[in-house]
């Protein structure tokens, strides 16, 4: 049984419901942010206590938010996509054309490293709705935005949703001992690198298939007891 929580971690009581304290929401708050980050660094093996300690509460505080480790992971994970497609959303709604759109994502995204955790905890994730859903939405707006800037002419057309997830996914995850500084300015000059060889010109094409979004899902959001595998490319 996990060991019992701090009195403010326990919730008031409203009209017989219970209600969060707001003290409550911000330790959750923080073994969130801490979790990302350790899970990021560490993998989705890293010890409970040193995301307790990151955050900076006990460890009886984490597991009365989140029960044990596939918990803490699961929310982890799906608050992870809420930032994500919520910086995507308003990228979209508040850009004038789609490539504006999909640039803004790329370079102000990596803030909230939209690809580096989900190969972090590739295989520990279970196929939940609510993940399942946010993949869902983020994947029909990415594919929205490509679709529409290459309509205007401004995206080369060989581009893919799953060429931006997976670069993405290399370009946003942190080098081991790699300065948090250094890592973000390393990003954003290589993501610029990256939008500028995505425009579209009279470059040769791309060589071979790109995967798909399908298939980078069923790499990275996995069924208990499934083990990861590089998906097969198409042919």
């Amino acid at each position: 049984m996990p060991p019992f929580a701090a009195d403010s971690d326990r919730p008031d009581r409203v009209e017989g419901a219970a209600v969060p304290r707001a003290d409550a929401r911000r330790n959750r708050s923080r073994l969130l942010d801490a979790a990302r980050a350790a899970i990021i660094e560490r993998g989705p093996d890293v010890p409970l206590e040193e995301v307790a300690r990151r955050a900076g509460v006990g460890i009886g505080t984490l597991y009365r938010h989140f029960g044990d480790r596939s918990g803490l992971i699961r929310q982890v994970v799906a608050e992870h996509g809420r930032l994500v497609l919520a910086e995507a959303q308003r990228a979209w709604v508040e850009e004038p054309t789609a490539w504006a759109a999909l640039r803004r994502f790329v370079l102000r995204g990596y803030s909230v490293g939209p690809g580096a955790l989900p190969p972090a905890v590739g295989g520990h994730v279970p196929r939940d709705p609510e993940v399942l859903e946010i993949v869902g939405q983020m994947s029909e707006l990415l594919d929205r935005m490509v679709t529409a800037a290459r309509a205007e002419g401004a995206l080369r057309p060989d581009v893919t949703v799953g060429d931006i997830r997976l670069l993405l996914t290399l370009l946003t995850r942190p080098l081991p001992s790699e300065p948090s500084e250094l890592r973000r300015e390393l990003t954003q000059r290589h993501l610029q690198l990256v939008l500028d060889g995505m425009a579209a010109t009279d470059a040769p094409a791309l060589p071979g298939p790109a995967l798909s979004a399908t298939q980078l899902d069923e790499h990275f959001v996995l069924e208990p007891g499934r083990s990861r595998r590089l998906p097969e490319r198409p042919d």
